[in-house]
């Protein structure tokens, strides 16, 4: 076999030589196995960074005039590579991810994609937008079950909705607390059974269903939404039905851009305008206050600094 010197060197799919200069001295041969995205290298005491490649991956009978590599790929004499078309074998299945007590800072959900598997979402969770002077933020809204407000232009499709609540007492019949009846419905409660669940058609459910819950215990739902929704209420579900008394911490909803990136649709903040102490939930992505729009009011919780 003729050594010859190459200009580019891999070992693992490390490039040696295009990072580290011209390929180092020694080298008889490269053969890269496409099919298995391997890159072995037939080579006689090479060492980088003090490491000895050689003699821990490369055997003497690698050197004789006909050479077998792992019983598949083979070169003779002539330098004449043969490579079998051998298809490697299929990936297993990636199994949807849902985590239980999910919240904003630890990490990525997965959602069904249907037949090409599942697709990551990753909870971006970002600095909270500043208030203007004119409000005072507050930890938490509550809510008695006849207030609620509407978000302008209801909730887009293909938008990633938060939000963060707590019910007061154990529900004794559903407990909804956002949500849209208009086609395709969705519908946010906590259940008679103890349980938080989402409720509708043409989303996912990021969270999953969460369990054994207690009150005034914060949880975290996220959904993925795939179809617009004209009508989005958050503190009821229905206006009248199905009363949710406990507290909001906010919500928000982000959409991904053409470029791959992320923009936030809305961000919403409990707060009270200083002015005059009206309690609302200020939009801190298109300075919008929202302010109570059923019955009863919104009760504000501690002032956050």
């Amino acid at each position: 076999m003729v050594p010859r010197k190459f200009n580019i060197v891999e070992f693992g799919g490390f490039d040696l030589a295009g990072q580290y200069g011209e390929a180092l001295p020694g080298i008889y041969d490269k053969i890269v196995d496409a099919h298995w995205n391997c890159v072995y290298i037939m080579c006689f005491g090479l060492k980088f960074a003090g490491f000895d490649i050689a003699p821990q991956y490369m055997t003497p009978e690698m050197f004789s005039d006909h050479i077998m590599l792992n019983g598949i790929i083979s070169i003779d004499q002539n330098d004449v590579i043969t490579v079998p078309s051998i298809e490697p074998p299929a990936p297993p299945p990636i199994e949807p991810v849902i985590l239980p007590f999910a919240t904003r800072e630890n990490g990525t959900f997965y959602v069904s994609e249907g037949v090409d598997g599942y697709n990551p979402i990753t909870v971006d969770v970002g600095e909270e937008p500043l208030l203007p002077a004119a409000y005072q933020k507050v930890a938490y809204i509550s809510v008695t079950g006849v207030e609620y407000f509407g978000i302008t232009g209801g909730l887009p499709a293909n938008c990633l909705f938060e939000i963060e609540t707590s019910i007061a007492t154990a529900a004794t019949n559903e407990a909804a607390f956002a949500g849209s009846n208009s086609s395709p419905s969705l519908e946010f409660y906590y259940t008679s059974s103890a349980k938080l669940k989402t409720f509708g058609s043409n989303f996912y459910d990021c969270v999953g269903e969460i369990s054994n819950v207690t009150p005034e215990t914060k949880y975290y739902q996220a959904v993925l939404n795939i179809y617009a929704r004209n009508i989005f209420l958050i503190g009821v579900y229905r206006i009248g039905s199905y009363p949710f008394a406990g507290k909001i911490y906010g919500a928000r909803a982000q959409i991904w851009t053409a470029m791959g990136g992320r923009d936030y649709l809305f961000w919403l903040i409990p707060c009270y305008r200083r002015a005059d102490n009206e309690p609302g939930f200020y939009d801190a992505i298109n300075d919008t206050f929202y302010v109570n729009e059923g019955t009863g009011s919104f009760i504000v919780g501690p002032n956050v600094n």
